[in-house]
């Protein structure tokens, strides 16, 4: 986005969203043990939702935390890697990278300090946002 607000590209960036860190959440050694243990196979939609929920607790028992800031910023490094990469043809034009989906949160608290970044009040919710406008 321009100074202006006049969006120069969109992008999305495959393989750094909210469904990437829900499956490094599950890949975990943490969680593996659980699905091995109890004989459950957890849910990439139900990981999210414990996410989502700051809960970090898949179902009533399946607790994360521990696990949780260690991939959260292991996936916030991804993340950045990806937006450098995609937005390289257009970084000398570019004065604001805008974030959205629904885990745009997580990240909103280390990105505040960083000029140049953009998270609506509701992130999940701007791609609906943006139909209706139309």
């Amino acid at each position: 986005m321009t100074p202006g607000g006049e969006v120069l590209t969109r992008r999305s960036i495959p393989k750094v969203g909210g469904v990437s860190l829900a499956n490094d959440i599950i890949n975990s050694d943490l969680m593996q043990s659980h699905a091995k243990r109890d004989n459950v196979a957890f849910k990439v939609a139900k990981m999210m939702d414990a996410i989502a929920d700051g809960s970090l607790t898949y179902g009533r028992k399946y607790d994360f935390s521990s696990v949780f800031p260690g991939l959260l910023e292991n996936w916030f490094n991804g993340l950045m890697d990806g937006i450098t990469t995609a937005a390289n043809d257009y970084l000398a034009d570019v004065t604001n990278i805008m974030l959205i989906g629904g885990c745009a949160n997580l990240v909103r608290q280390k990105l505040s300090a960083k000029p140049g970044f953009y998270i609506p009040v509701n992130p999940q919710l701007s791609n609906i946002q943006a139909l209706l406008a139309m």
